[in-house]
């Protein structure tokens, strides 16, 4: 590598997935509201609006959360264990989806990338998913070489099953390529259905007093808390242009995998393992994350993505598909004081320091692969 190489790095957060909608599909304030329990109800009750609606997201949100544990090999709770494949490595929704279509685009248009010369993935089944969908409406060139590298993975928080991986490699194949030749979303539909009765113990059973005013509220309505938790866990209706779309990425996906990527990862996630190297189609079976880590571990991670070789090695722009918070620890990483800001959004250092970037939102950084340091860099949206 010369000295002082600059190299085109753009981030892309992967779409919405099941994790970040475990609660159900739907706007729950606006389904409140529909029900009689929602803003007014609040405002009766003498209530903050805000505390009034959390404390019931909180408790629909309570048979995701019962599923955080610490070893990935223990099973998990008997009581939601239905909703544990769906919620771990989860997939996007289908609303995930139909962003992600809209904003390269949006995307492109702003920050103007030439072809990417190399696509880098995190090998978490949303990520793969983002980049089978992102790939065909962004600029790439010809001969772009994809990679998979575990490094760029989302930060493994204590117990955060979403942070897990698949370990078997024909799993996540098929997994990949069953969600994203799908119109809609096979986990998220199977959710909205396994996830009600869970729901409905969890509201019966609550000692949180909103949430006890609120289910008596609804025992008051024509189909009562069942019907108010159908709408929450209502799916999105598949258009043809969904359809369409589907068959598209699936094909492309299908050319991409035919590539046979590279696949780099360390065993346990843990830094300090070195960085071995399989491929996809391998028939393998590994925890390649961790069960914990610290920022510093993330940042350690960001860094030996940027001086991989599928980084320095590159002769145009390189697309990363990753996660929020590793967006996040590269973002404090490459900008600093000398960093030229070349967009209209808040520059990183101003407003709430913990700002994550948007689902599917972009962050690029020309970054002088001497010190990862970035000359220039842009963001296209905060979420």
């Amino acid at each position: 590598m010369e000295a002082g190489k600059t190299v085109e790095v753009y981030f892309l957060r992967h779409g919405i997935s099941t994790w970040n909608r475990k609660a159900g599909p739907a706007d729950i304030g606006s389904v409140m509201n529909q029900y009689g329990i929602g803003d007014n109800a609040a405002a009766a009750a003498g209530v903050d609006a805000g505390e009034w609606r959390y404390a019931m997201i909180r408790c629909l949100n309570q048979p995701g959360n019962d599923l955080l544990r610490d070893d990935p090999n223990s099973p998990p709770p008997e009581h939601v264990a239905p909703l544990d494949k769906l919620l771990t490595d989860p997939p996007l929704t289908l609303d995930g989806k139909r962003s992600l279509r809209e904003a390269m685009p949006t995307n492109a248009a702003l920050l103007h990338p030439k072809p990417f010369e190399a696509i880098i993935v995190s090998p978490m089944l949303r990520t793969i998913q983002t980049a089978a969908i992102a790939a065909r409406l962004l600029p790439c060139a010809a001969q772009c070489k994809w990679f998979l590298d575990a490094d760029a993975r989302e930060e493994n928080h204590a117990g955060w099953i979403d942070t897990w991986g698949t370990a078997s490699h024909a799993e996540l194949r098929t997994r990949a390529m069953s969600e994203i030749s799908c119109a809609d979303s096979i986990e998220e539909n199977t959710a909205c259905v396994v996830r009600i009765p869970m729901q409905e113990s969890a509201v019966l059973t609550s000692t949180n007093k909103h949430v006890i005013q609120q289910a008596a509220a609804l025992s008051k309505e024509a189909g009562g808390l069942h019907a108010f938790l159908s709408d929450i866990n209502r799916p999105l209706c598949a258009t043809e242009e969904d359809a369409e779309s589907a068959v598209r990425e699936a094909e492309f996906w299908a050319s991409v995998e035919t590539q046979d990527l590279p696949f780099t990862y360390r065993p346990g996630g843990s830094m300090n393992e070195e960085r071995l190297e399989t491929t996809l189609l391998a028939d393998e079976q590994v925890q390649w994350w961790a069960v914990s880590e610290e920022i510093e571990d993330v940042r350690q991670r960001v860094l030996a993505v940027l001086q991989s070789d599928a980084v320095r090695n590159a002769t145009g722009p390189v697309l990363i598909v990753t996660h929020s918070m590793f967006i996040k620890v590269a973002i404090d990483t490459l900008v600093g004081e000398s960093t030229e800001w070349l967009c209209t959004a808040e520059h990183p250092t101003k407003g709430d320091p913990k700002k994550l970037i948007a689902n599917g939102g972009m962050f690029m950084a020309v970054v002088n692969l001497s010190d990862c340091s970035a000359t220039e860099a842009a963001l296209t949206a905060w979420r």
